[in-house]
C-alpha cells in the first residue's frame, strides 16, 4: 500500500468529516448520544421493522433542522448515518416501509438516500477506468432508482431542503448537465441562500466532470458577484479559487517549468486565475473569518484545506493562510512571540502545509498547538468544540500513520471514537485505527475496532484488516469469509488481489490444494495485465501460486507453463526452484533433485501490503 497516497486522501477528506460533525449540532460525549449514535438507533429500528419509531425520530430531527448559511443541520448528517447501503435486510425493510404508505415522504427520502449511497458503495471511489463493468452498471441502476424516489419526494414535499440537495448530488453523478442545471435553478428558487446547493453545482462544473474553467468562473460571477455583502454566496469566491488550484494540477506544463512541480503549477494558475480573483477570494476570508463566528471559520478552513493539500500550491496556500491569520490575529511563526490569541484553525492549517511538505515533526507541533488554542475560540456549544477537537486528533492520527507509529495511531483512534460516539462515524480515519491495532498485534482490540466499523459502514479496508487479524489468529474460516468479501467487492484492486491470494494460501496451509487452485482460478479475472491497477509483482505471485498448486496435483506441464509466466513478470526465487524441479519431472534436465518449493506467502503477494 502506498501510505503517502493513502494519507493524502485521508487528510484531504478531513474537513468534510469534521464539518459534518461540527455543523450537525450533535451533543458529543458524556451521557448525551451523538448524532451518529442516534442515527444508528434509527437504523436498528428500521432493521427491526419498527417503522413508527424510526419515523418519529427522523421527523423530530427534521423539525429542529434549519438552513443556516452553510448546511441544513442536523438533518443532512443524520440521514446519511441512518443508511446501511451494504445490508440486504435494511433494503428489504425500507421497501416494506415505503410500501406501507407510498404517499409518506420520509420513508421514500430515506430510501433515496440509501440507494444513492448504495450506488457509491458498489462502485467505490476509484477512477472509472478501474471499475468493473458490472459494478458500473449496478452503480447507475441504483442512482436511477434513487432519482425516481427523490422525484416523488420533491413532488410531495417541495420545501424539503435536503431533498433538493440530494437530487442535485444524484444528477451530478449521472452526468446530465442540462437536467442538473434545471433542478439547481428550481432548488435555489425555493432556497436562494442555501450555500450547499451552489457548492454542489460549482463542483460539477469542474473540467474533470465535463465542465470547464470558464463555466466555473461564470457561475461564481453570476451568483457571488451579485450577492449582497455578507451573503454566504460570497464564499463561492474562495471555493472557486481553491478548486481552480485543483484544476491547475491537471493542466499540461510546457518549457523549463515542467522540471519543477511548483513552477509548473504556478504557470498553470497564471493561465486560469488572475489577481482580481485572488482578491475576491481573500475578501471572502476577511468577511467570514471572524473570531466570534466559528461557523464562518469552519467554512474558510474547509477551503484552505483544499489549497494546503494541492501539489505544487504551497506558495498560494501560505498566502491565504497568512491572510486568515491576520484576520484572526494569529501567528504562523513556528516559535511565535505570543500565543494567547491564536486561533486553532490557523494552527491546524499550518500543520497541513508542513505535512504536505513532508515535515511531520513540525506538522505534529502545530496540531498540538491547535489543541491548546481551542480555548481561544468561541464555539457555539460544547458539541461543536468536541467535533473540532476530533478533527485535530484525526490529523494527528494521519501524521502518526505516516510515521508508522501505530501505537499512537491506535491511541488517537480511540480518542476520536469517544468524541464521535463510536467507530464508523468517519470510516476513512477509523479504518486506519483498525489497521494500527493489527500492526501492533493487539488482535482482540483490532477485532473490536474493525468489527464496529464494519457494522456501521461496511468499510472494505476495515474488513480486509479484520481478515488479516483472523488469519494471524488461525481462525481460518472467518478469515476466508472476510477475504472472500473483499475480493468480490468494489475495494481498491490491491486489497482484492491480496485477499484472493491469501485465501489460496490458507487452503494450502490446510493441505486443501484443490480448493486453493479453485480459488485462484475463480479470481482469474482480477489477474489480467490489462487492469491499470495491477502490478507485475501481482501477476508474478499469482502465476507462481498457480504453479505450486498444479505441481501438488501432479499437473506438471500446466504448472511449468504457469511458472514460466510468473518468471516473465518477476524474478521470484521460489518460481525458479519450482521450474527446475518441473523440468526434471518432465525429463528435460538431469540435475539433482531440489526440495519442492512452497507457494508465495500472502505477505509477499502484493508489494507494499505487508
Amino acid at each position: 500500500m502506498d501510505r503517502r497516497s493513502l494519507l493524502f486522501s485521508l487528510v484531504a477528506g478531513a474537513s468534510m468529516a469534521w464539518v459534518i460533525l461540527a455543523m450537525s449540532g450533535c451533543q458529543l460525549g458524556g451521557q448525551v448520544p451523538s448524532v451518529f449514535e442516534n442515527a444508528q438507533g434509527v437504523r436498528q429500528a428500521i432493521r427491526a421493522g419498527q417503522f413508527a419509531k424510526a419515523e418519529q425520530a427522523l421527523d423530530a430531527v427534521l423539525r429542529q433542522s434549519r438552513v443556516g448559511r452553510w448546511h441544513f443541520a442536523p438533518f443532512a448528517a443524520f440521514i446519511d448515518y441512518v443508511s446501511a447501503p451494504y445490508d440486504k435486510t435494511f433494503d428489504d425493510r425500507l421497501n416494506a416501509w415505503v410500501d406501507q404508505d407510498p404517499t409518506d415522504v420520509l420513508p421514500r427520502l430515506v430510501r433515496a438516500d440509501y440507494r444513492y449511497q448504495r450506488g457509491w458503495w458498489i462502485r467505490g471511489h476509484r477512477f472509472a477506468s478501474e471499475v468493473d463493468e458490472a459494478q458500473m452498471v449496478a452503480f447507475h441502476h441504483e442512482l436511477d432508482l434513487a432519482q425516481q424516489d427523490i422525484d416523488r419526494v420533491i413532488q410531495r414535499a417541495p420545501d424539503n431542503p435536503y431533498a433538493r440537495y440530494l437530487a442535485l448530488l444524484i444528477l451530478r453523478d449521472t452526468g446530465d448537465n442540462q437536467v442538473q442545471q434545471r433542478v439547481f435553478r428550481q432548488a435555489i428558487a425555493r432556497f436562494p441562500n442555501y450555500y450547499a446547493l451552489y457548492l454542489v453545482r460549482l463542483n460539477s462544473l469542474q473540467p474533470k466532470w465535463g465542465g470547464s474553467v470558464e463555466a466555473m468562473k461564470a457561475f461564481v460571477r453570476r451568483y457571488a458577484g451579485h450577492a449582497p455583502s455578507g451573503s454566504p454566496l460570497k464564499m463561492l469566491n474562495l471555493a472557486l479559487y481553491a478548486r481552480l488550484m485543483n484544476v491547475a494540477t491537471q493542466l499540461p506544463c510546457d518549457g523549463a517549468s515542467a522540471v519543477d512541480g511548483r513552477g509548473c503549477f504556478e504557470q498553470a494558475m497564471a493561465s486560469i486565475a488572475d489577481e482580481a480573483m485572488a482578491q475576491s477570494a481573500l475578501g471572502a476570508i476577511r468577511t467570514f473569518a471572524r473570531r466570534k463566528d466559528v461557523d464562518g471559520v469552519l467554512e474558510v478552513e474547509a477551503n484552505l484545506d483544499v489549497m494546503a493539500l494541492t501539489p505544487g500550491g504551497e506558495t498560494f496556500a501560505v498566502r491565504f493562510l497568512q491572510a486568515t491569520a491576520d484576520v484572526l490575529h494569529s501567528s504562523t511563526q513556528l516559535v511565535p512571540d505570543k500565543t494567547t490569541r491564536n486561533n486553532y484553525a490557523v494552527d491546524r492549517l499550518a500543520s497541513l502545509i508542513w505535512f504536505r511538505q513532508g515535515n511531520l515533526a513540525n506538522a505534529l507541533t502545530w496540531d498540538k498547538r491547535a489543541l491548546a488554542d481551542l480555548v481561544n475560540t468561541h464555539f457555539v456549544d460544547s458539541s461543536q468544540a468536541r467535533a473540532v477537537k476530533a478533527s485535530i486528533y484525526r490529523d494527528m492520527l494521519s501524521i502518526m500513520n505516516q510515521s508508522r507509529n501505530y501505537a499512537e495511531v491506535a491511541t488517537y483512534g480511540e480518542k476520536v471514537s469517544r468524541l464521535a460516539g463510536g467507530y464508523g462515524a468517519a470510516p476513512a480515519f477509523d479504518r486506519v485505527a483498525c489497521e494500527a491495532q493489527f500492526r501492533i498485534k493487539q488482535y482482540i482490540r483490532a477485532l473490536r475496532v474493525c468489527s464496529a466499523i464494519i457494522d456501521a459502514s461496511e468499510d472494505w479496508q476495515a474488513r480486509f484488516f479484520r481478515a488479516r487479524v483472523y488469519d494471524a489468529l488461525n481462525r481460518d474460516k472467518l478469515a476466508i469469509d472476510d477475504y472472500q468479501a473483499v475480493a468480490d467487492s468494489s475495494a481498491a484492486m490491491r486489497f482484492r488481489i491480496y485477499a484472493a491470494i491469501a485465501i489460496s494460501i490458507i487452503y494450502d496451509k490446510q493441505n486443501k490444494v484443490k480448493d486453493a487452485l479453485d480459488t485462484l482460478n475463480g479470481f482469474a479475472s482480477l489477474f489480467t495485465p490489462q487492469r491499470s491497477a495491477i502490478t507485475s509483482g501481482d501477476l508474478a505471485a499469482y502465476y507462481n501460486n498457480l504453479c505450486y498448486n498444479k505441481m501438488q496435483l501432479g499437473l506438471s506441464k500446466a504448472a511449468l507453463t504457469d511458472c514460466n509466466i510468473s518468471l516473465q513478470y518477476g524474478d521470484i526465487p521460489d518460481a525458479v526452484a519450482k521450474k527446475q524441479q518441473l523440468l526434471r519431472r518432465l525429463g528435460k534436465v538431469s540435475a539433482s533433485a531440489a526440495p519442492l518449493a512452497s507457494p508465495m506467502s500472502s505477505d509477499a503477494a502484493t508489494s507494499g501490503m505487508n
